[in-house]
Parts: C-alpha cells; structure tokens; sequence
C-alpha cells in the first residue's frame, strides 16, 4: 500500500513539473546547438535575444597577420581554437605578411580611398587605384581580402580584386544600376567597416611583419589604439610578439606592449619558451635547447623559422581563452 502512495505521489510530482516546463516562456528557454565547424549557435526567441547572447557569447574578432591566419598549423589557427573552446562566433581577419597599416586599412582604423573614376552601369570590372588617409599605396588586396569585400565605394556596393601579375586592383559592383562617375578622392568601405560592433570584443595579434625595434613601437601602438578607438569597445587583448629573428629587440618591445595594455596583453612567448613543451609532454630535441638559449620558440613548435605548428597555434588559442576568461569576457 505504501509502495502504491509513493508511486502516486511521484507521478503527480511529475505531471507538475512538465507543466511548469510548459507554461516556461520560449523566451526563457535558449537552446544550444553545435555546428560542423565546432562553433555553438544559439538561439533563443524574444526581446532580449541579443543581450543574452551578447553577454555570454560575445562575438570576437581577429586581426592580424599569417600567425592569426594560420601559416603552417595544417589547418590549425588559434582563432578556431578559441571558438571551439569559447562558444563564441569568431571572425578571423589575418592576412599573411600584411603590415600594421594595411591591416588597420582593412578593418577601417586607417582610412583608404579610390581615387576618382566611373563605376558602369553593368557588371564589367573596371580598374581602380587606392591609397590610403596618408597618400601611400600600401599592400592592400596584395595577400589577401579577408574583411574587404563586399565592399562599397560611392554607394555602390561590389567586389575589389587583384590581378597578381600587373597588381591592377579591380572593382565589379554586385548589381546592374546607374553609372556612377567619382570626381574625387572617395572613402573605401570595407565589410569590416560596415559590420563591425561596439560590443565585439577585438584580438590584435600584428606587427611583426613591420620588424619593429623599441624605437618604431610608439607608432605601432599609435595605430593599435586606433583600431581598438574604432570598434569603440574597452574588451580586447593584444598578443606578444613571438619571432625574434625579425625582432632583435624582442624583450624590450613586448615590455612595451605590456606597459601599454597592462591586463590586456597576453605573454604567449614566455610560455612557449618555458613551459609549453613540458605540459605537452614532448622531450625537447638538442635544436629545440639551441632554440630557447637564442630566445627562438622551439623547433618542436614551429613549422618553419617564424610560424608555428598545429601545436604552437592550439597553445595560443587555449592561452587567448584563459585570458578572456579572467577578464570576464564570457558573462
């Protein structure tokens, strides 16, 4: 008999709860699902659909050079990483052997312009001659046009190319309309200008392709500021440099990243010279003990002189994750 009650009871209890699920608001209920690519997307219905995920999952974005890119992970990139561990939608922005200019051109902290010409009235590309707020032909399209396109120039909205072989850079708008004639110096707007959100939180990993002594980072920084002042957000984390052979005086520019950014500059060399082959259990080579008395990253870690490996890109990745982590960037 007293078997029967508990079942009663129990049922009852039940029933109660999955009624109270059901009378729950959708609004209440996100739901969660993971996509081929590793990434979480997320959706949950009602007003505040864009606070919520915004809060826990902010969208990050990643500028920089071939190490943000990837060159030599096999297909490993440290930005992949953080959305795997993180949740988090991640725009990679790394182009490789872009300067800090052409990479603050692409995302719009320095500004580019088309010089004057006539857009047609069809889809014919025509050739288009840029230059950037200080009149200087820089790399742009040169390697890359991860942020760029689509772009718009003169409210016509299309794509920028590069022919390899002459360097013409090129524009096709995106639709048949009115032609269009520039009579003067007119702004680029790139897809990261356009899409860009104050909420985003930035990755500034550059710089090592301008070699940069103590002496050049004032301007290196100046630019960086820029970059962050664009976005206008206060969450970001700028990345030490790793390669000494390009940067004699390692130490001391990332003492002066770490004087700037204080709480926001992540240290990854450090780690990877000291104890990132013992924690990934990998006996160190008589190259790999060469490497770290010269300062270099370890053999064991990279795939040529200046990149690294699947192994040194997850590392960052993990590193650039604990960092937001402490910073409070996942809600």
């Amino acid at each position: 008999m007293k078997k029967r009650f508990f079942l009663l009871c129990s049922v009852i209890l039940l029933l109660g709860m999955t009624g109270c699920q059901k009378n729950k608001p959708d609004s209440e209920m996100p739901e969660l699902s993971i996509s081929m690519h590793g990434e979480i997307n997320h959706q949950e219905a009602g007003s505040h659909d864009g606070e919520w995920k915004q809060t826990l999952f902010p969208r990050i974005v990643v500028w920089g050079d071939s190490l943000s890119e990837g060159t030599g992970g096999n297909g490993v990139t440290y930005p992949d990483v953080l959305a795997q561990l993180s949740g988090c939608e991640v725009h990679n922005y790394g182009v490789y052997a872009e300067k800090t200019a052409c990479i603050a051109g692409r995302q719009g902290a320095m500004e580019e312009y088309v010089q004057p010409f006539t857009i047609p009235a069809d889809l014919t590309p025509v050739p288009v001659r840029i230059e950037n707020e200080n009149g200087d032909y820089d790399e742009l399209l040169v390697f890359g046009d991860a942020g760029i396109n689509p772009c718009v120039i003169g409210d016509v909205e299309g794509t920028l190319t590069m022919d390899k072989e002459d360097g013409t850079r090129y524009f096709t708008r995106s639709e048949v309309g009115e032609e269009v004639s520039l009579t003067e110096l007119t702004l680029l707007e790139t897809f990261a200008m356009r899409d860009k959100k104050k909420d985003d939180v930035l990755v500034i990993f550059l710089g090592t392709n301008d070699k940069p002594g103590v002496a050049q980072m004032k301007d290196i920084i100046a630019q960086q500021r820029e970059m962050i002042d664009y976005v206008g957000t206060d969450r970001y984390v700028v990345i030490s440099y790793t390669y000494k052979g390009w940067i004699p005086e390692i130490e001391e520019v990332n003492q002066v990243l770490a004087d700037e950014y204080k709480e926001h500059y992540l240290d990854v060399r450090t780690y990877l010279l000291g104890d990132a082959l013992k924690d990934e259990g990998i006996e160190p080579t008589t190259g790999d003990l060469a490497d770290i008395e010269n300062g270099e990253i370890p053999q064991s870690l990279r795939s040529d002189e200046s990149h690294g490996n699947e192994i040194f890109y997850r590392l960052i990745g993990e590193k650039l994750y604990e960092k937001m982590k402490e910073l409070g960037y996942f809600g």
